[in-house]
């Protein structure tokens, strides 16, 4: 004896449609393909069966690998309006949470900025002076200098001389 199963007929452009708008849900939800599968297929048997199906069909990688192409996978992770969304439901007990699922949260937060530190703000307001004058120290008059200069020309050619000579 054959059961009968319910059997949606679909024309080829519908179901590229609905694969496609998988493929794009399942970015967003890799963890839950029978939830994906259920918001694109109202039928629950046809939705399980995509959900065991179509993650590995060619349609559907290939229409993800196109999205990460154009969009890059960060367009596919929850904001910060969908991560406060989460947080609130836990805390008001819609969804159960427990902690580990609090603190991947609160990770997933930090690391994509959603958190901020407190006292990370670098306030440098060092003042740098640059001045356009070169300080050049006073040795007298020029004929000082001369003699001061050729004395000690003087000791380091000697200091020079009895080193080679030892």
């Amino acid at each position: 004896m054959k059961l009968l199963v319910p059997f949606v007929i679909e024309t080829p452009e519908q179901l590229s449609l609905r694969k496609r708008l998988f493929a794009e849900a399942l970015l967003k939800n890799p963890s839950d393909p029978f939830g994906v599968a259920l918001s694109v297929i109202p039928d629950t048997g046809e939705a399980l069966r995509a959900a065991n199906e179509w993650p590995a069909d060619f349609e559907v990688i290939e229409h993800q690998k196109a999205l990460l192409a154009e969009h890059g996978e960060a367009a596919f992770l929850p904001n910060k309006t969908e991560t406060a969304r989460l947080a609130y439901d836990m805390a008001s007990g819609k969804k159960p949470a427990i902690k580990e699922q609090i603190e991947a949260l609160e990770l997933y937060g930090k690391i994509r900025g959603f958190i901020e530190k407190p006292g990370t703000t670098i306030n440098n307001t060092t003042a740098v002076q640059v001045n356009r004058i070169m300080v050049i120290k006073d040795h007298g008059s020029n004929d000082d200098w001369e003699r001061k200069a050729v004395a000690q020309q003087a000791r380091l050619h000697k200091e020079v001389v009895t080193v080679d000579a030892d």
